[in-house]
């Protein structure tokens, strides 16, 4: 129950934090799915290094904005 209520929290909220968390755990969620449906022996491989890639993306841009500040 405490998932649903930090959802509801996030949704709540108006300040720009809060709605680009919701977002990246909406993403996170789905992108979990699609793996688990998708993945079979002869692709997890690529699949995890395709999502360690893509991580490794969003934090080198959180990074750099950080920076840019």
């Amino acid at each position: 129950m405490k998932i649903f209520e930090y959802l509801k929290k996030l949704i709540e909220k108006k300040s720009d934090q809060s709605s680009k968390r919701f977002i990246a755990l909406i993403i996170s969620c789905l992108i979990i799915y699609i793996t688990i449906i998708y993945a079979t022996e002869q692709n997890v491989v690529l699949i995890l290094i395709e999502l360690i890639s893509f991580v490794l993306v969003l934090m080198g841009v959180a990074v750099w904005e950080n920076i840019k500040k």
